[in-house]
């Protein structure tokens, strides 16, 4: 071949065929020329072929030659360009090792600063596919070589100083190090001075813009924010630059505009962003892939503020456009996809976006292999498909198995993927799903700075996380962990509004909720039901976080009520729960346990004020937590459980089936449940009260006995609270009762009454649950004197049923049953002035008990069973020698729901001296209860 070999005229074949030639006798500075011919040929041209030429004549002229031929730099250094673009071209990343060990002969060999900033810019090419640092620390070290080196004069002193600025960014973004950023805002500024005599130059101004914008990234200043979008404008607004750099610029200064939006909501920021969109896109000719999909993702974000459909349609056709120039961008096009989906419902939207995802996923790209799983998560968020999660979850295993541990997107697919775990975890109730997104969120964060804004999501979804799994195991520390991962996220939050404060805000109540059911402080509750309401009001109608933060705050509510006895909190909480049933667009996870707490809190106000509706309502909330819950979740032994709970008192009330349904339910819990399970002792106790209520309505022993066992199993295995310890027990002191009667034990009395005492004896300070175990152990203490006749133990049943009447804040049925055994017992013995005290607190107590909230066929079936109150009092009254007491008792246990007709008719001008909007309002509700007779 002659130094006048044009390769430029050659066809591919023969030039395929060059690259086979082994150049025998051929001098390497014919070779030389030759690569050098065939470099600018590909310039002009950019046919692959020619590039396999310039790599295969350049490496013989290097391997030709030995080290101290000055034309070994240069040659060396065109040989490592060279191999960087075809690593690009041709799709071969081990391509860049070679360019790295040419650049590294140049920069070795030669003494010029092109040689030194040429070899770090390689290394920042093949840093940005591996993610090794050392590749990054080598381009530190060649870059700052190559300012050190240069001359004042050097005409390519701008450019180094340019890579100086790159390399200490990504080094700062790699390390989260504001000081190495800020060295590489300084090394941009120098660059920009430097470009005073061509002021032209849009490269030095976005190179500044990029760190410092990097630089706000991680450092939160918003003076930072302001100078990139600055910078990036005023790149883009030089008009002199050739098209291509501006539209590169026009670019940057949409993204800008777009985080300042982002950062601060003025609507005036994201219409600059697509103005700027708009420009790239026109200065490309519509066919720069980059700046379409640039337009695409902005138009996609204001569709997300204002719900315009044609914004999301033109976001659509410009991501398609450029999937057709690129196919590369196919995860955003997917993302877009997904937005429109969310807001506007489209399935099909959905379907494309996965579809789309897995005809481009590599099982060797973890990239995409990250993307594919956030699709899947996407898909089953919309339509609660188990098979799309574990697909999400499989996708993000394999993507992160491949992802070296410094990849630039391996933070977020952490992020993503411990996402996905949570949510199967809410469906299924594997504690390990749990474990696995707890280690992948704790990987995330200890791969951000403490005060990185990125934090906030995954702290919030980490807290939760470790809510959850303290309460599947009730390991104290993962409580500790929720809270302090909620409160640093709080205060990462510099904007008390929109979506992410909701969240981290609902999350941060419930976890101070459950640490109030564990130490009883109240201010851990009074700050969870005010987080909580705060919560659902930042919460847009239609959200699908809607269902999760009702049901929290009707939590909150319910232990407000169970602590104060403030029955508006009851009913606020029945309100509340409601609603979050009601929140179709929720997956089956949370309206199961929306559901479940709404069962909950219905029986709970059954208890209390005896409504019929409360009780049915109660079991069909209950029935439907089961019903939506897989057969194989964990979480289907407690809402069994509850379910046999509710079923119980149905049972109580005579509903046929009901008490063996209630067993059944409640046995199938038990059994399923895990031997540490820490819901355990409940399962057992609620086994025991489904027995005793049985025996109640058939009378069969082994009942008796086997509930006696399930509640020793429930006292046994209690761990935590306290409050709850003695729950079980009172419950074992009834059922021992209950046998004793049955079988006149006194080894079973004589034990109930001792089970009780303790029960009783501990430190309820007025709790409204003190008052049903007084009066378990009041009618302890009675069935003793009946089998003894010892006046001690009728004392102290006559006191302890006093005690219970007298319980502020306890169900007033609760209250009314101990006044009236009061009575009875007391008449039966011949002590008419405490008979008559009994009766007459009972007849207070009916009003309460047959409340006007009732509908007239529930009122009138208690005062079915309270029918004999009325004569009985009168009777004591007057076996107290006070007969005018006596009618007054009677006129008072005859008349209840005369009486309630006349009270609407009540003066309330005393109320409204002291409270005129509530005497107002009660006027109000007074004259809509005559009006609807």
């Amino acid at each position: 071949m002659t130094a006048g070999w044009d390769p430029a005229v050659l066809d591919d074949d023969a030039l395929w065929a060059a690259c086979e030639d082994d150049c025998d006798g051929v001098a390497v500075d014919v070779l030389a020329e030759q690569g050098m011919a065939a470099v600018d040929a590909y310039d002009v041209s950019g046919r692959p072929p020619l590039l396999a030429v310039a790599m295969h004549r350049l490496r013989l002229v290097i391997e030709g030659t030995e080290e101290g031929d000055p034309i070994r730099p240069e040659i060396a250094t065109m040989l490592g360009s060279v191999f960087r673009v075809g690593a690009a071209v041709v799709g071969q990343p081990d391509l860049l090792d070679d360019a790295v060990e040419a650049c590294r002969i140049a920069a070795e060999e030669g003494d010029g600063p092109g040689y030194q900033s040429n070899l770090g810019a390689v290394l920042l090419a093949r840093y940005a596919l591996t993610g090794e640092e050392a590749d990054l620390l080598e381009a530190m070290e060649a870059s700052s070589a190559a300012v050190k080196l240069a001359a004042d004069d050097d005409p390519d002193r701008r450019s180094y100083w340019v890579n100086w600025s790159i390399t200490q960014r990504m080094l700062g973004e790699e390390r989260a190090d504001l000081e190495l950023l800020s060295a590489a805002v300084d090394a941009g500024e120098t660059a920009c001075g430097l470009s005073a005599a061509d002021a032209a130059q849009i490269t030095p101004l976005l190179v500044l813009e990029d760190a410092v914008l990097s630089r706000y990234q991680y450092g939160g200043e918003p003076a930072d924010l302001d100078r990139a979008v600055e910078l990036a404008e005023r790149a883009a607004r030089r008009s002199q630059e050739e098209a291509e750099s501006r539209t590169l610029a026009c670019s940057h200064a949409c993204t800008c505009r777009r985080l300042r939006f982002e950062a601060n909501g003025r609507p005036a920021d994201l219409d600059a962003a697509v103005e700027w969109a708009e420009q790239a896109v026109v200065l490309s000719e519509e066919e720069d892939y980059d700046a379409l999909i640039g337009r695409a993702i902005i138009l996609t974000r204001r569709f997300e503020q204002n719900g315009q459909t044609v914004d999301i349609d033109a976001a659509l056709a410009d991501a398609r456009r450029a999937f057709g120039l690129e196919p590369a961008v196919a995860a955003t096009l997917a993302k877009i996809l997904i937005s429109r989906a969310e807001r506007l419902g489209e399935v099909a939207d959905l379907d494309e976006a996965v579809e789309l995802m897995r005809a481009v996923a590599d099982d060797e790209s973890p990239a995409l292999l990250a993307d594919l799983g956030s699709v899947m998560s996407a898909r089953y968020d919309a339509t609660y498909e188990q098979a799309d999660l574990d697909a999400a979850i499989g996708a993000f295993d394999k993507g992160l198995e491949l992802m070296p541990s410094a990849y630039v997107d391996r933070l977020a697919a952490l992020a993503n993927a411990a996402n996905a775990y949570c949510s199967r975890y809410e469906l299924l109730g594997t504690v390990g799903d749990l474990d696995r997104a707890i280690e992948l969120a704790a990987e995330a964060l200890d791969g951000l700075p403490p005060d990185a804004i990125d934090r906030i999501p995954i702290l919030a979804n980490f807290s939760l996380a470790c809510r959850q799994r303290y309460e599947s195991r009730g390991d104290r520390e993962d409580l500790e962990l929720a809270i302090a991962a909620g409160e640093q996220a709080l205060l990462l939050l510099s904007d008390a509004r929109g979506h992410e404060y909701a969240h981290v805000l609902s999350g941060l109540s419930a976890c101070r909720r459950t640490r109030f059911g564990q130490t009883g402080d109240r201010d851990d509750l009074d700050w969870a039901v005010a987080a909580a309401r705060q919560a659902v009001e930042l919460t847009s109608d239609g959200d699908s976080s809607m269902c999760g933060r009702l049901t929290n705050l009707a939590v909150c509510l319910l232990s407000v009520y169970e602590t104060t006895a403030h029955a508006a909190s009851l009913d606020e909480a029945v309100r509340v729960g409601r609603r979050a049933v009601e929140q179709t667009n929720s997956g089956p996870g949370p309206l199961a346990t929306a559901a479940t707490n709404l069962g909950n809190v219905l029986l709970t106000r059954f208890e209390l004020r005896s409504a019929p509706y409360d009780l049915d309502d109660s079991v069909a909330a209950a029935r439907r937590a089961v019903e939506l819950t897989p057969t194989d979740s964990p979480f289907r032994v407690a809402r069994l459980s509850n379910l046999a709970n509710v079923l119980r008192e149905k049972a109580f009330r005579g509903v046929e089936g009901a008490a063996d349904e209630s067993v059944k339910a409640a046995e199938l819990a038990v059994g399923a449940a895990e031997p540490g399970d820490p819901m355990l002792p409940g399962f057992w106790s609620n086994l025991g009260l489904a027995l005793s209520t049985r025996y109640d309505v058939h009378a069969r022993g082994e009942d008796l006995d086997r509930s006696i066992e399930a509640f020793r199993e429930a006292v046994r295995t209690a761990e935590g609270s306290e409050q709850d310890a003695l729950m079980y027990r009172s419950n074992l002191g009834m059922a021992l009762r209950q046998r004793g009667v049955a079988n006149d034990s006194q080894a079973d009395l004589d034990e109930a009454i001792a089970v009780l005492q303790a029960v009783t004896a501990a430190d309820w300070g007025g709790h409204p649950d003190s008052a049903p175990f007084l009066l378990g152990l009041g009618n302890a203490y009675a069935s003793r004197v009946d089998r003894s006749q010892d006046p001690a133990d009728l004392a102290a049943a006559l006191s302890t049923w006093r005690r219970a009447a007298e319980v502020i804040g306890s169900s007033p049925a609760v209250k009314l049953q101990a006044a009236q055994s009061l009575g009875d017992t007391a008449m039966a013995n011949g002590d008419g002035t405490a008979a008559a005290s009994g009766y007459g607190a009972a007849i207070e107590l009916l009003t309460s008990v047959v409340w006007r909230g009732l509908n007239r066929v529930a009122q009138e079936q208690l005062l079915i069973g309270l029918r004999t109150l009325a004569a009985s009092s009168a009777a004591a009254a007057v076996e107290s020698g006070d007969p005018a007491r006596a009618i007054e008792l009677l006129e008072a246990g005859r008349s209840i729901l005369w009486q309630q007709n006349i009270h609407p008719r009540d003066d309330l001008t005393k109320l409204a001296i002291v409270d005129e909007k509530l005497g107002q309002r009660i006027a109000e509700l007074s004259n809509a209860l005559m009006a609807g007779g």
